[in-house]
């Protein structure tokens, strides 16, 4: 009984306790809103749309599918997985951080473990197959 009358009437820690459970910001993090947040988010918001209406010409000009380039539209739509991902990996990181958001904290967390997993495989196979 007196450990847990001695456990209530210790003070509470202090959010300036050295405890390894607190949270720390990146480093430069106003910096990386700018950069990462704002500029490499347009731009890649930019390619997306640039990249569909490239898809788009490719895909419904019969012109264009008689020629030897149907890899430009494979290229493009390639370019807005990459631009996509870029959103998913990088800005979400750096807004869940500098909003203090907890549910991009863990969307992010949950995306990079289910695109992380099959990395590896995709580069043996790829290296298998050269």
């Amino acid at each position: 009984m007196d450990n847990f009358s001695s456990a209530s009437t210790e003070a509470p820690m202090s959010p300036t306790s050295a405890d390894p459970c607190n949270y720390t910001p990146q480093i430069f993090l106003l910096w990386k809103m700018w950069f990462v947040g704002v500029v490499g988010c347009t731009t890649a918001v930019v390619s997306i749309f640039h990249n569909c209406i490239l898809f788009y010409t490719f895909n419904s000009s019969k012109l264009l599918r008689r020629r030897n380039l149907t890899y430009l539209m494979w290229i493009s739509l390639c370019d807005i997985f990459v631009s996509l991902s870029y959103i998913a990996i990088m800005c979400v990181q750096v807004y869940a951080d500098y909003f203090e958001s907890w549910p991009l904290f863990v969307a992010w967390h949950n995306y990079l473990t289910s695109t992380r997993s099959p990395s590896p495989e995709s580069l043996f196979a790829g290296r298998r197959f050269s």
